[in-house]
């Protein structure tokens, strides 16, 4: 009799252990599910292109993202979604017919620099055509805070900070002098990669001159 009532009572114990660890596991399971991942400050949370069409490399930022802390005249663009952020040759950049003359001084004299920026509001591959490579690049806060700032820096600005208008053509409004010298070396591609690696970027402007080296560099960069 008292074996049996011992075998209950174990039976009993048992069953409560067994009812308060199901529960105790329901509730932790629960309680961590409804809990959000702690930020660690390197979410990849912005975002922008590196555009390469024809001649034209550069990249293009949402204005919304832009801090006017990182680039002042962000500013001016703001009505517009979109800016395309381009450097290159003072004189060959600004001259619509691609002078073949111009391109040889470009690549063989180092000359002078712009920066050209273009204010739109459509996707890029409709502005620029199906032909265009455009390479989606995430980036945390600092990241895309370093990379704005870093573009900002390109120009050259007179004693009042303001940016410099190129006199080649004296109706353009959007091609400002830029800091650097242009030549087969250091072209738009090399700055590109360049502005990249300052960004903190794992990339290497080193031996990046032309569209395919540049390309190749965009698509073994880690993400």
């Amino acid at each position: 009799m008292k074996l049996r009532r011992w075998t209950y009572r174990i039976f009993i114990l048992l069953i409560l252990s067994s009812s308060f660890l199901l529960i105790s596991v329901f509730i932790d399971a629960f309680s961590q599910s409804d809990k959000k991942p702690a930020k660690t400050g390197h979410e990849k949370t912005f975002e922008f292109f590196v555009l390469q069409a024809g001649w034209h490399t550069g990249f293009v930022l949402r204005t919304k993202d832009v801090s006017p802390e990182d680039w002042p005249e962000v500013v001016n663009y703001q009505r517009y979604t979109f800016v395309d952020i381009g450097w290159g040759d003072e004189l060959f950049y600004q001259d619509e017919g691609n002078s073949p003359a111009l391109a040889v001084r470009a690549a063989l004299i180092p000359t002078s620099s712009v920066i050209h920026i273009v204010p739109f509001n459509v996707h890029p591959l409709k502005l620029y055509g199906g032909e265009t490579y455009l390479k989606r690049i995430d980036a945390t806060s600092a990241e895309f805070s370093a990379l704005c700032h870093i573009i900002s820096s390109s120009f050259k600005r007179d004693k009042n900070g303001n940016l410099i208008k190129s006199q080649v053509k004296k109706n353009s409004s959007n091609f400002f002098e830029a800091k650097g010298k242009y030549h087969i070396f250091n072209t738009c591609n090399t700055w590109v990669v360049r502005c990249l690696k300052e960004a903190g970027y794992d990339v290497n402007p080193a031996g990046v001159i032309t569209q395919q080296q540049l390309i190749k560099a965009l698509e073994n960069m880690p993400v």
